[in-house]
């Protein structure tokens, strides 16, 4: 059996799927462009629950999109941060966390990641 829809519903799921599109690159854009803007925002904070959670927004296993990193190594996930804080792993969002991120807030990700296990 072949399903097949009118050239208004096909143009529908195009259109939402050009509309999704945009949402998420602004959307990148729009956190970027906030960080860009706080360049001191890892080191103002005292406490780093605050990063932690901001980490699990999007790798906390949920999103098939983000990888998960609960159980991940600890030097497996330093160096990975570490690559994204000198340029040497490319992401149009982590790129800018990983240099928003200090030694100290860096081993303490990792650590809290590779300890939570799945």
């Amino acid at each position: 059996m072949k399903i097949t829809f009118n050239s208004s519903v096909s143009k529908t799921f195009k259109d939402q799927g050009r509309i999704t599109n945009a949402i998420q690159k602004n959307l990148v854009i729009i956190i970027a462009g906030y960080l860009i803007v706080r360049p001191a925002l890892a080191q103002e904070l005292s406490d780093n629950s605050e990063i932690i959670i901001n980490c699990d927004s999007c790798h906390n296993g949920v999103s098939a999109e983000d990888p998960d990193l609960r159980g991940q190594q600890q030097k497996y996930l330093e160096a990975q941060l570490e690559k994204f804080r000198n340029n040497k792993r490319v992401h149009s969002l982590m790129s800018i966390i990983g240099r928003n991120l200090s030694d100290e807030q860096l081993k303490e990700l990792a650590k809290y990641y590779s300890q939570n296990i799945r």
